[in-house]
């Protein structure tokens, strides 16, 4: 139940599956037994799998009209005003359509229904051979200095450190119990290791498989996703 999670921090719960035996283990859970050896270091034979309870994905999304356009609420008087140029369909969309928003098989359906929606909509309102808009002289270049500032630079934090704090603040803040206080808690601290994400320490400043990279870059995109799920 909550707040009665194991571990130092009451953040997961014990799956016993030793009492089963280890040809039943191997013949129709080898999936668990191997995630529980690689991620956990668990031998599910002998100890208890550490499990933390999450979201497996949120119900909602982008809102959209029945041609796959984006819409958003301007006003109480404007509540459908078209964001020109997006369109969305399939696990992205809300279509707001009963049957037909990504609950369990319909994902598919959406994306076939709604995909065909918007590539209809494109052929009626897209004139051949249209030139896309021009882009401003520093196009990417901010995408370029945050590159070079990740490799070259002197950051201070380890992003092993930011990403395990924001992940302690989402599974207590934003996860399947919500209430207005654990989420105006969780968006102050996350405001106050936002910071972090300019001031990463990359240690490897190699351009070949640089695994320490790509984990900063994937913690920036984490971080502003946290930030927009927490604020809304």
């Amino acid at each position: 139940s909550r707040d009665r999670g194991c571990g130092p921090d009451g953040e997961y719960v014990h799956l016993q599956l030793s009492h089963l035996p280890p040809d039943v283990l191997q013949e129709r859970l080898p999936g668990i037994s191997e995630t529980a050896a690689i991620f956990a270091g668990i031998d599910v034979t002998k100890d208890p799998v550490p499990v933390v309870p999450t979201v497996h994905y949120n119900m909602g999304g982008i809102p959209t009209l029945y041609d796959g356009r984006v819409v958003y609420k301007k006003s109480e008087a404007e509540p459908d005003c078209v964001v020109p140029g997006l369109l969305a369909a399939g696990e992205v969309a809300c279509a707001s359509v009963h049957g037909a928003n990504r609950l369990g098989a319909n994902s598919l359906l959406d994306i076939v229904v709604f995909g065909r929606a918007c590539a209809n909509y494109v052929v009626a309102n897209l004139k051949p051979n249209t030139p896309h808009k021009p882009l401003s002289p520093g196009a990417g270049e901010e995408s370029i200095a945050n590159l070079d500032k990740l490799l070259s630079g002197k950051g201070t934090v380890r992003t092993a450190q930011i990403r395990e704090n924001m992940q302690k603040v989402m599974q207590r803040n934003a996860s399947v119990f919500r209430t207005q206080t654990l989420l105006d808690e969780g968006m102050e601290k996350l405001n106050a290791m936002y910071s972090g994400i300019h001031d990463l320490k990359v240690t490897d400043r190699g351009l070949v498989w640089n695994s320490d990279l790509i984990e900063s870059l994937e913690m920036q995109n984490l971080m502003l996703n946290s930030m927009t799920l927490m604020a809304s």
